[in-house]
């Protein structure tokens, strides 16, 4: 709760506005208004209590006799402690949300039935009014900040719904973005901090559409990096979990991959534990050194061109397929041979069968 204290202490037709407070809160029944309190006491600094009054508010912008913003009156009855409460803002909602808090100061002036009791300034009140609404935020709007954490910050304090959002970004354009992130290092970051929570994510509506894209166009640069404690990626749809551009009509100089069962005794599949840096867990791959020598194109190197980063595992499929191709013609080079070795053999032993009776009917 924001509060702002104005002090009056002139009697004035036999009414003396001793204090009064204004505050916003963020569940005001009538959104977007300023709550303002005040003390009512007579010339004798007695209470008014249950008395009815003409509490008129206008703001002024600029100096305490500047420009008139709004205007509005109140006819309102005092508690028994001589209290009187009102929502500035509530008597014409729509001009008083019109008003641009970010330009200028402002200033209240309160009239008490007909007679001005005071004019203050208005300090924190309305541009809290202006941080919880974004007022009217000017557009396109472009600002800067030294702020060593946040340049912006939004929290939404509602608990009442399951589902409630910080920031909403929106972009009707055929190619709109509804939130842009752009930084040296995380240009959109997203935490999670409750069970199943998700840190960040994308739904996408309409046919031929992407949820989440990632586009990384730089040397050694990455579309989109995934780290789990479990999975690093986890597909869960009806959809294909995981797919890439390709069309012979996209491609050029296409030759089969040569000698591939070489290839393929040239690296090994092996167990492995992960050093602390890169989570120390008990794992199964290939050495991406090795696999950089038979087929580079799959493997990327530090400047240094020894040192691997990492390696496109799928990418192996390709040579897995050549080396299975390769195979299977050695397979029916020998199927061939071991067919026409037991033809031969056949025919031999249909020889030698002969000839052993021949050997015999002599005798």
């Amino acid at each position: 709760m924001k509060n702002l204290f104005l002090s009056f202490s002139k009697p004035v037709a036999g009414i003396l506005l001793l204090m009064a407070v204004i505050w916003i809160t963020g569940f005001s029944q009538v959104p977007g208004t300023i709550n303002y309190q005040a003390v009512l006491r007579n010339g004798s600094g007695d209470i008014l209590a249950n008395t009815t009054v003409s509490v008129q508010l206008v703001i002024l912008q600029g100096s305490a006799t500047g420009s008139e913003t709004y205007n509005e009156t109140h006819s309102v009855t005092t508690n028994e402690f001589g209290v009187v409460s009102l929502a500035l803002g509530s008597k014409s909602p729509a001009t008083f949300a019109n008003i641009n808090w970010s330009t200028g100061t402002y200033f209240l002036k309160v009239v008490v039935n007909g007679t001005e009791m005071g004019t203050s300034q208005l300090l924190s009140v309305p541009y809290a009014l202006y941080a919880r609404t974004v007022g009217n935020l000017p557009l396109p709007y472009n600002d800067s900040t030294g702020s060593i954490q946040y340049a912006f910050r939004m929290v939404n304090t509602d608990e009442s719904s399951a589902h409630s959002v910080g920031i909403l970004g929106v972009s009707n354009g055929a190619m709109g973005t509804g939130v842009r992130g752009e930084g040296p290092k995380w240009g959109l970051w997203g935490m999670a901090s409750g069970f199943q929570g998700r840190g960040v994510v994308g739904k996408s509506l309409d046919k031929n559409s992407i949820g989440v894209y990632g586009i990384a166009l730089e040397e050694n640069s990455t579309g989109m990096f995934a780290e789990g404690a479990i999975y690093d990626f986890y597909a869960n749809g009806p959809g294909v979990d995981y797919g890439s551009s390709s069309s012979i009509r996209w491609k050029k100089n296409i030759i089969e991959i040569p000698d591939p069962i070489e290839k393929i005794k040239a690296i090994r599949g092996v167990y492995f534990d992960w050093d602390s840096n890169h989570g120390g867990m008990h794992d199964v791959g290939m050495i991406a050194e090795e696999v950089g020598k038979v087929l580079p194109e799959i493997v990327n190197f530090e400047e240094n061109g020894i040192d691997a980063v990492g390696m496109d595992y799928s990418k192996v499929t390709p040579l897995l397929l050549e080396a299975i191709k390769a195979q299977q013609a050695d397979i029916q080079i020998i199927k061939t041979e071991n067919e026409q070795l037991k033809s031969d053999y056949l025919k031999l032993l249909e020889r030698i069968t002969a000839m052993e009776k021949n050997q015999l009917a002599e005798k």
